[in-house]
């Protein structure tokens, strides 16, 4: 019996070309290539994780440079405020009006008024010259004025003075602060 007969020409092989290659050569290089790019990846990575490491320390180190400096602020600024606060009440203590008068008495000699007088000088109270008529008591009187308009005016200058005096004593406390 016979072969049956196969047309060969068309038929194509399922199994791939294969070719003889010096696979110790062609292996060596591909390791090499292979180390040098994964040593180039890791010395990237590493220098990477090496510059994020000195920037994240020197940023924390400028950190605490400034908290210590901002602590620093703070106590000046408590120590300023307690010095501020005694100051005021030394101010207060050295401005009381005993102490004054106890001051003035001791170093100047000085001593309360015994006795006030108050002077109305009115324009119709100037003479010609100038100058101002006394009364028969030695205080000015107008012309035409009697013991109880005289008590009156009086009473009026003493107020108006008095409004005067705390009027600009308030201006006056109100500004130094």
């Amino acid at each position: 019996m016979g072969l049956p007969a196969v047309d060969r020409k068309h038929r194509r092989s399922t199994r791939p070309r294969l070719r003889l290659i010096d696979s110790r050569r062609r292996s060596r290089r591909t390791s090499l290539v292979r180390a040098r790019e994964l040593f180039l990846v890791f010395g990237v990575a590493f220098f990477a994780l090496a510059v994020f490491g000195v920037c994240r320390v020197a940023l924390a180190a400028r950190a605490f440079d400034d908290a210590l400096a901002a602590r620093h602020l703070e106590e000046a600024i408590k120590a300023e405020r307690l010095e501020g606060d005694l100051l005021e009440v030394d101010k207060s203590a050295l401005a009381t009006p005993s102490r004054i008068e106890n001051v003035a008495g001791a170093t100047m000699q000085m001593a309360e008024a015994g006795e006030v007088c108050y002077i109305a000088i009115s324009c119709e109270d100037v003479g010609d010259d100038g100058l101002v008529e006394p009364g028969d008591d030695g205080a000015v009187v107008a012309p035409g004025e009697t013991g109880i308009d005289r008590i009156v005016s009086a009473v009026k200058g003493l107020a108006a003075e008095e409004v005067q005096s705390l009027l600009v004593g308030d201006v006056g406390l109100a500004s130094s602060k």
